[in-house]
Formats: C-alpha cells, sequence, structure tokens
C-alpha cells in the first residue's frame, strides 16, 4: 500500500485509509481459512475501502509497560466504513454507502515498542 493512503492526526482524534483494487485471496469462512475445510481452499479476489475514524474523541489513554518495551497513545472514537469485493467467478458484494454505518468501537492511537521503545523520537502524547 502507500503510505499515501493513510492519514491520521491524533490531535483532532481522526484518521483515514483508502484502498482501491487490492487483490487477495477469499477464503469464504474463518474455519476454512485457519485450517483449508474446503475445495478449493480460495479464490482471487479484489477489494476497495475507505475507513475513516472520527470524532468526538470520547476517551484517551496512555499506556506505558517499561518491563514489556511499550509505550502507547490511545483514543477511542467513532469509525464507518463502505467497502466492496468482487471474484472472477462473478461474486460481488457492494455495502450500504459510508454515512450509514454505525460503530460500536474504534481507536486510533501510536505505539513505540521493542528495539523503539527506548528510541529518541518526537513524544506520542503530541498531536501528530
Amino acid at each position: 500500500m502507500d503510505p499515501g493512503q493513510v492519514h491520521v492526526d491524533l490531535g483532532a482524534g481522526t484518521a483515514s485509509l483508502q484502498v482501491d483494487d487490492l487483490r487477495l485471496f477469499d477464503y469464504f469462512n474463518i474455519p476454512n481459512s485457519l485450517f483449508r475445510t474446503m475445495s478449493p481452499a480460495k479464490e482471487r479476489a479484489i477489494v476497495s475501502f475507505n475507513l475513516d475514524w472520527i470524532g468526538p474523541v470520547t476517551n484517551q489513554s496512555s499506556i506505558t509497560n517499561a518491563d514489556h518495551q511499550f509505550k502507547g497513545r490511545f483514543l477511542t472514537n467513532r469509525a464507518r466504513m463502505e467497502w466492496s469485493a468482487h471474484r472472477a467467478d462473478g461474486f460481488r458484494f457492494v455495502s450500504d454507502p459510508e454515512a450509514s454505518s454505525t460503530s460500536v468501537f474504534s481507536e486510533i492511537g501510536r505505539d513505540r515498542n521493542g528495539v523503539f521503545f527506548a528510541a529518541n523520537t518526537k513524544d506520542e502524547d503530541s498531536a501528530s
């Protein structure tokens, strides 16, 4: 994916991701994706989607765990999405428009972990 497809503004509590014509495999269902119980086990597919994390921010949390080398700042907000998929066999799905989405839970944030935990970088608590 092109980094230009992702936009994040933690200060505003928003983010967006737009993906067009991503080629992947359709495994039909979760058990088959894990255990390959069907034949054929997969088919090539193409998906496109728009995903927006939008305000208002309803919760903010910061976590630091030096023992596990993890630090992060996370914002709870709302998300909305629209997507479509199609396969060569003619199967096609198109969701309702993004504006009709409802959100049960969504969260965006920034974290540092592992070798990046101690890196001297811009503080996660600042807006970006």
